[in-house]
């Protein structure tokens, strides 16, 4: 039975092996964060440098995530062949060889080739530290690891605006704002190799006796049989690791078809919300759509990240009390928030800059701003990895994460690259209320379709998608919502899954 603890204790389940984990797995997820967010403040400067078009903007942002989703492919049998440790080391190689390019550029054509490199390292490690992670961790406490990664993201978003506002009045301060990621790179390379290897994994490839002495690292304790006999008990555990069998079975086994789409959907939601426009335009948005100055665009876009880092702290003490409690609240005021930037930025279409009228339309779009990006911290961030890293068997979970984060980065770099052709066609208006309406659509696609996981072993949570479906998980679903500070217990949620 997963015990009850309150919201603000301290998770006693994380043992010194897994916080080492999480910090040395989750530089590269800060380093995800980095590489995404300083576009967002250094390219205005970058535009003015380098005499970038709007076109170019575009295509020096978006092949990173057109990148990173084709690296979310070459994860699967990474992770599953050589375990999950090395794609995360690749990944730092890749971000340090980047970072100096892009800080080297003299044109656009060595701008575009280090943020290509860049979104190589960013898919590899947005599938393999989660995976990582939520292997290594207590069914109790899988939320709040998981999710600490997802901080870690907008921690390096936060510091990658503080960089931009540090050196936007140095000469080719850009490059500085760039080359500075390759640092903690180099950090992380050599410590990836303290980390012990996921048992699970182990497990697979038939190596249980390491796997049995990792459990033990990894608890703090000798008493680790039980959670042994469990990872091997279940059901076609595979050695090999053919991806092409597994994929197939996502997609034509009914039960594992359900997660599958649920990983897809949400990782889809995540994007199809437009965070990531915001993440990657924002100074660019307040310049050229709200008519702030250069500065105070770029201090405002710092605002921003702090927002989203705010609403990612609160998550992480309500994730293992539900997932299901944690992600509607946050989609219904994403929907209002999109909502209210979509007025804003009307107004502003049809109002002298100068007048009262065009000052209230600014208020309401940075208001606006900070409310959406609080609210998606606070649930939208975090809850779709969580689910990604948790809802998939082990037999085919390398090839489920993949295709997800996949499906990911692929909606990212189709936002992303359509953005600002987009706003300039039908205004910055219209594309905030298309993105409301996706928000609003995504939040009765959650509350009738997603499951409650929380509290659930990883080796349990295949039942969870089992018929009677969706009848038989509605009232545990219809539970969580009011129960915010009631955390979910394996027995609880696996019961939902039961026949009616």
């Amino acid at each position: 039975m997963v015990t009850s603890r309150h919201p603000l204790s301290v998770p006693a389940g994380i043992t010194r092996q897994i916080w080492l984990a999480i910090v040395f797995g989750c530089i590269g997820m800060l380093l995800f964060g980095y590489d995404t967010g300083v576009v967002s403040g250094a390219m205005v400067l970058v535009a003015d440098d380098l005499n970038l078009t709007n076109q170019q903007q575009e295509q020096a942002v978006s092949v990173t995530t057109f990148f990173a989703a084709f690296s979310c492919l070459l994860a699967a049998p990474l992770t599953s062949r050589f375990g999950r440790r090395l794609p995360i080391a690749v990944a730092a190689m890749l971000y340090l060889a980047g970072s100096l390019l892009c800080g080297l550029a003299t044109d656009f054509t060595g701008l575009f080739l280090g943020r290509l490199i860049l979104g190589l390292g960013i898919g590899l490690s947005s599938v393999g530290v989660p995976m990582f992670t939520s292997e290594l961790a207590p069914s109790d406490v899988r939320g709040l690891v998981v999710t600490i990664g997802s901080v870690s993201i907008v921690v390096g978003q936060v510091v990658a605006s503080l960089a931009n506002v540090a050196f936007q009045q140095t000469y080719g301060g850009w490059r500085w704002a760039f080359g500075i990621a390759a640092v903690p790179a180099f950090i992380q390379l050599p410590g990836v190799f303290l980390l012990p290897e996921s048992p699970r994994w182990l497990c697979q490839v038939g190596r249980t006796a390491e796997a049995e002495l990792t459990l033990k690292r990894l608890r703090e304790t000798e008493d680790v049989q039980a959670e042994l006999d469990e990872i091997l008990g279940e059901e076609q555990l595979t050695t090999g690791g053919d991806r092409l069998q597994a994929i197939r079975e996502l997609w034509s086994n009914r039960v594992l078809r359900r997660s599958a789409l649920l990983g897809i959907g949400l990782q889809m939601l995540n994007q199809l919300s437009g965070i990531n426009t915001i993440m990657y335009y924002s100074a660019t948005i307040l310049r050229a759509y709200a008519g702030f100055h250069t500065s105070a665009a770029i201090w405002l876009a710092l605002l921003c990240t702090f927002g989203q880092l705010a609403g990612n702290v609160i998550s992480l003490f309500l994730m293992d009390h539900g997932r299901r409690a944690t992600i509607l609240p946050s989609a219904a005021v994403v929907f209002f928030a999109l909502l209210a930037l979509s007025f804003g930025f009307f107004v502003l279409n049809f109002v002298d800059p100068a007048s009262g009228g065009a000052g209230l339309a600014r208020i309401i779009v940075v208001v606006g701003l900070m409310a959406y990006l609080i609210a998606f911290g606070a649930g939208m961030s975090a809850v779709p990895l969580v689910y990604t890293s948790e809802i998939y068997p082990m037999r085919v979970r390398s090839a489920g994460v993949s295709q997800a984060m996949l499906a990911q980065w692929l909606t990212n770099g189709l936002v992303s690259i359509t953005f600002l052709s987009l706003s300039d066609t039908i205004t910055t208006g219209g594309t905030f209320a298309i993105f409301a309406t996706l928000s609003g659509l995504g939040w009765l696609w959650i509350y009738i379709y997603a499951p409650e996981t929380a509290g659930v072993p990883l080796e349990h949570i295949e039942k969870l998608f089992s018929d009677p479906y969706p009848r038989g998980l509605r009232r545990e679903r219809f539970a969580s919502l009011s129960s915010l500070l009631e955390k979910p217990t394996e027995e609880t949620a696996l019961k939902a899954a039961q026949p009616a």
